[in-house]
């Protein structure tokens, strides 16, 4: 007996969705064909497959051992995703859909860095901008503030100064040594310098000892009460009337010339006058009144030199010398000394009082001041008119000193507001570095990424002499060169379907073509047409509804390329995988579409031992694999394959003897009558709806009893219904039906529809029932 041969997959356990609970498992051969309606659990299989879970490897191989490939319908989104929404544009491969991907995504935060980069570069000239508009509001607004400044020191800016920047900027040199100074002192400084008459001055005469006067020998004499000690009685009498001073006057100043006559009445003096004049004063007096007389002398003649001295004044006097007010303090000087002068004299006359003098040190002190101060500006505008390179530096210093504190508050005030534009600006300047720098580092992973691009050139020009060869006038694929190529990258990343009627890109694409574009791709790498393909793995194929949506020409293609790698394994079994780097080693394939079922098994159903045909169905929601065989009625020892396409109405009837939901067994029994009575037998719609419902009416409308009951005439009517149109998916179901109903009534329904039809001996057959012999 011919046993199936086992391949490298031995056993695959399913247990998920539809086949949850149900304990399915398959022992594979080399080729796996699977046909089944959609929605029974085809991709099921074929996920469980790829996944490794639920699956046995031949001498314990795991599945890392072998290149699994699956084409499917994720296979189809990861390797051929449209190239930025642009219909007809796709990028090929796995590996070039993520690169491209991260192509997009660089791309983005590229673009976004960019923006990022021109709005710091706006926002920095903005700011730049305002600053320079600012200065420029600042300095003209400041000049003006200095113009009185400016035109009367004018000599002493010169031209490179004659614009508001140039002098602005300098003062700003000076806000660390601003200081106010005196303007009047600069005026005459400058003028030193710069008058037409500027020359040299004599300085005013200095008082050498403001004391001086004040601190003349024998002054303590005008505190001596000074009086005539002599006793004599004309001493006395002298000083009863108070004559002694007058009386001593007299005889000083006439004496020597009274000829011995008193010079007041004229009378002859007595002869001894004289001696007894003298005998009237004594010594002491006459001594006191000596140092009195000699003190008066000193202090007038001290008066006089320094007066003397002083009121001299040089002949050109210096302008700026507070003349007027020297003159005024020498009069008040000249009146305290008079003064004073005439304090002495008064003791003099009268011995007796005590005088004090006025001290002259204060007024002395005040005019040597006064003079120091002049002098100091003469020795100033002296020095200045000798150095006056030396003096203008030193003027022009004081001056930006001096302008520097006018506007230091406002300098100040300008800094903040400059302060708070530079910081955005040095934002700015960060922000459009740190874009710069993330531009730079984006632009080398792009060309670190295109030496990453899987090269599909020789999958492509594969594809096109496919199609050619084929004669498939469709279209053909082209490489998209684009933006996303800057770097001289020569591994095209993006192809262009175009249409070979008018040379244009395949804007209209059916989901058919596309998915048939995916597997001729999906068949590149099957067959090892990459530059790349480095992998010497053994293949295990698996195809999942590979000709959804496609028309004939695009199927028969499809067919015939799964038929050649069906070839290539067979080769490979007889051959023992002598081409280890195109060895195909177990293929699976699940379609829906009978057409192309039978197109890829028929060549191959009688290899039983290296084929296996399958039929996946789905009742009450739970699927179900059946291996499709049978013994050989030539050789009972003997199993062959049976091509489940050939045997689908049969099927139909295995179902319906095993569903137990009505709803399910309303769907297979409109799929039966259709199948037989419309399709086989051909029968009209109408007539075979008349035939059950009107002229067999009261057999559906009374029980056995004879009894009025229409529960059989509405479950047939049901059955009837759109019987002509019947959907083969048994999930759909566009009738209300009681699903609560015994499902016995509709099962003797069901066989009443073949009785009154004359197929009894059908209805019987297809569901092994054995007839009776009569009696």
């Amino acid at each position: 007996m011919v046993n199936k041969i086992k391949s490298e997959i031995i056993k695959i356990e399913i247990d998920k969705a539809t086949f949850n609970g149900t304990k399915t498992a398959i022992t594979p051969t080399y080729i796996n064909l699977f046909f089944g309606n959609n929605g029974t659990g085809k991709s099921t299989i074929a996920h469980i497959i790829e996944s490794g879970k639920g699956v046995t490897y031949t001498d314990g191989n795991r599945s890392e051992d072998y290149i699994m490939l699956v084409y499917d319908q994720k296979f189809i989104n990861d390797n051929m995703q449209n190239y930025h929404n642009l219909k007809g544009i796709f990028t090929f491969d796995e590996i070039n859909s993520a690169i491209q991907s991260e192509f997009d995504r660089i791309n983005n935060c590229l673009t976004e860095a960019k923006n990022k980069q021109i709005a710091a570069e706006q926002a920095k000239t903005e700011s730049e901008e305002r600053l320079a508009e600012l200065d420029e509001k600042f300095v003209k607004s400041q000049y003006s503030v200095l113009k009185p400044l400016r035109n009367k020191f004018k000599k002493l800016l010169p031209s490179k100064f004659g614009t508001s920047k140039t002098l602005i900027s300098e003062i700003r040199q000076y806000l660390n040594k601003a200081n106010l100074q005196d303007e009047n002192e600069m005026q005459k400084q400058y003028d030193a310098i710069y008058r037409s008459d500027a020359r040299e001055y004599e300085e005013f005469p200095t008082i050498s000892d403001s004391a001086a006067l004040d601190k003349i020998e024998n002054k303590d004499i005008l505190e001596v009460v000074i009086a005539n000690a002599a006793q004599t009685e004309f001493a006395q009498f002298l000083a009863r009337i108070g004559a002694t001073e007058w009386m001593r006057q007299a005889h000083k100043r006439y004496h020597n010339h009274s000829e011995g006559y008193c010079p007041y009445c004229y009378r002859m003096l007595d002869p001894d006058f004289e001696q007894k004049f003298i005998e009237s004063f004594d010594d002491r007096y006459e001594k006191n009144l000596l140092k009195l007389n000699d003190f008066l002398e000193k202090y007038r003649n001290k008066a006089n030199e320094i007066f003397i001295h002083i009121r001299k004044l040089p002949e050109d006097i210096y302008p700026y010398a507070d003349e007027k007010e020297y003159r005024k303090k020498l009069e008040v000087l000249k009146s305290v000394i008079s003064g004073n002068i005439e304090l002495i004299k008064s003791k003099i006359a009268e011995p007796y009082k005590k005088v004090s003098l006025v001290n002259i040190t204060p007024y002395l002190q005040d005019i040597s001041a006064i003079t120091n101060t002049i002098n100091s500006m003469i020795r100033t505008n002296n020095i200045i008119f000798n150095t006056k390179k030396v003096a203008i530096w030193d003027l022009q210093e004081s001056l930006f000193c001096h302008m520097a504190y006018i506007l230091k508050e406002n300098f100040k005030y300008h800094e903040q507001q400059r302060e708070a534009i530079r910081s955005n600006i040095e934002k700015q300047k960060n922000i459009i570095s740190e874009q710069n720098d993330s531009i730079s580092e984006l632009k080398r992973k792009i060309r670190e990424m295109h030496s990453n691009v899987k090269d599909t050139t020789i999958a492509m020009n594969n594809i096109n002499e496919m199609l050619y060869n084929a004669n498939f006038q469709g279209f053909e694929m082209r490489p998209h060169i684009d933006e996303l190529q800057p770097f001289g990258n020569k591994k095209p990343i993006n192809y262009e379907v175009v249409r070979t009627s008018n040379d244009k890109i395949a804007t209209d694409l059916s989901e058919g073509e596309k998915n048939f574009i995916a597997f001729l791709y999906f068949l590149q790498k099957v067959l090892g047409n990459e530059t790349d393909q480095k992998d010497t793995r053994e293949k295990i194929i698996v195809i999942d509804d590979p000709v959804s949506n496609m028309d004939n020409n695009s199927m028969l293609i499809i067919s015939e390329q799964i038929k050649k790698m069906i070839e290539v394994c067979l080769h490979n079994i007889d051959n023992k995988n002598i081409q280890k780097n195109s060895s195909i080693k177990q293929i699976f394939v699940f379609t829906h579409n009978a057409h192309f079922y039978r197109e890829i098994t028929y060549p191959y159903a009688d290899n039983y031992k290296s084929v296996s045909l399958y039929l996946i169905r789905k009742i009450n929601n739970l699927s179900s694999v059946h291996l499709c065989e049978r013994q050989d009625s030539s050789d009972p020892t003997t199993m062959v394959n049976v091509n489940p396409i050939k045997d689908s109405y049969t099927a139909l009837w295995d179902d319906y003897r095993e569903i137990s939901s009505v709803i399910s067994l309303l769907n297979i029994t409109k799929m039966i009558l259709n199948r037989y009575f419309l399709q086989l037998l051909g029968y009209k719609r109408n007539k075979f709806r008349k035939i059950i419902l009107e002229e067999n009416q009261d057999i559906f409308t009374h029980d056995k009893n004879g009894n009025n009951d229409n529960t059989k005439y509405y479950i047939a009517s049901t059955m009837l219904s759109c019987i002509d149109t019947i959907s083969y998916n048994t999930e759909k179901n566009l009738y209300y039906t009681d699903n609560s109903m015994d499902i016995n009534i509709y099962r003797k329904t069901f066989q009443m529809i073949f009785e009154c039809m004359h197929q009894k001996q059908h209805y019987n057959m297809m569901m092994g029932i054995e007839e009776r012999k009569e009696e």
